[in-house]
């Protein structure tokens, strides 16, 4: 059986093994003298493998090497950015969310207040989009709209856009007034 060293383990000569030290092969040095080891590497001495069997350090599966503990605080580390990473963007989603329903809030109430029926189909019901409120709008219902929400409204029935607020609400007053 072999057993597979962890990637810090360059060489191990246990007491009361085969007596000689196994050490890890070297993959390529270059010209400055660093030198790369090959990063797996196992022992096939059956004395040594006696001693080395119960040893955190060492695996009997090339595919369960123990983590050097650098390793072990890069993965903390990678896994703790994850975990913030995936927190952000839920917490970016939430906003997203809410200001889609405030916007569609902001829409449902302009709409209301210009007695504007919902569009459910996906197409517009006439010219203007929506029906006319019979019994007239007066500028308080309107007052209660940001200026912003007023001139949505304006954009949405084809009515100019600039002016103060007074001139929006006066526009869509006249609008509804025929």
């Amino acid at each position: 059986m072999v057993l597979y060293a962890r990637q810090d383990i360059l060489s191990v000569a246990p007491s009361g093994g085969c007596g000689r030290s196994h050490n890890r092969p070297i993959l390529s040095e270059d010209d400055d003298g660093e030198i790369t080891y090959v990063p797996v590497w196992g022992i096939n001495c059956k004395p040594c493998e006696s001693i080395l069997n119960d040893d955190v350090q060492w695996s009997k599966s090339r595919h369960r090497i123990p983590l050097t503990p650098d390793q072990v605080q890069e993965l903390a580390d990678a896994k703790e950015e994850a975990e913030r990473t995936l927190q952000l963007e839920q917490l970016r989603k939430i906003r997203e969310d809410a200001q889609l329903r405030a916007q569609q809030a902001a829409v449902a109430t302009s709409d209301e207040v210009a007695g504007v029926a919902p569009v459910i189909t996906g197409r517009e019901d006439g010219p203007s989009g929506g029906s006319a409120n019979s019994t007239g709008s007066t500028a308080a219902d309107y007052g209660a709209l940001s200026k912003t929400d007023l001139k949505d409204l304006a954009r949405n029935r084809g009515l100019p856009v600039g002016g103060t607020r007074e001139d929006l609400i006066a526009r869509h007053v006249e609008h509804d007034n025929g």
